[in-house]
């Protein structure tokens, strides 16, 4: 079981305690301890979304992988540093909402970003808004 606190990611396991913080100086690491959404995609990775940037946990390898935005304005880069959700959908991707643009997708097989309007989409798309 996966447990986002504002101190970090906690994983128990039926018997003891994982915790994962914010650290530079290990070797797996997050980017920040606040999180703010946890979700497993299909290859069972789990993606975690902080206030300072999304991170890919490779449970079966125990790996880390951290996304931060860069000094450019280069597309190939997450939108920003607070990351309030993700979706991972069944072609592998990871939908983004973060605090800026208005969503993205990242394809880890591509290992790159997409951005969308998020109104446009809908009406190119034919998905009606709620209001």
């Amino acid at each position: 079981m996966w447990i986002g606190t504002e101190s970090g990611l906690n994983l128990y396991n039926g018997n003891s305690w994982k915790i994962y913080k914010a650290s530079p100086r290990k070797k797996n690491y997050l980017s920040n301890s606040f999180i703010t959404d946890i979700e497993e995609d299909a290859k069972g990775s789990i993606w975690v979304c902080t206030r300072k940037g999304l991170n890919r946990i490779d449970v079966a390898a125990g790996t880390t992988e951290v996304f931060l935005p860069g000094d450019s304005a280069n597309a190939n880069d997450i939108p920003s540093d607070l990351v309030w959700d993700t979706y991972p959908d069944s072609d592998t991707s990871i939908w983004i909402a973060a605090d800026a643009k208005d969503f993205c997708r990242y394809k880890p097989q591509e290992k790159k970003f997409y951005y969308y309007n998020f109104r446009e989409y809908l009406r190119k798309n034919n998905i009606e808004i709620q209001s």
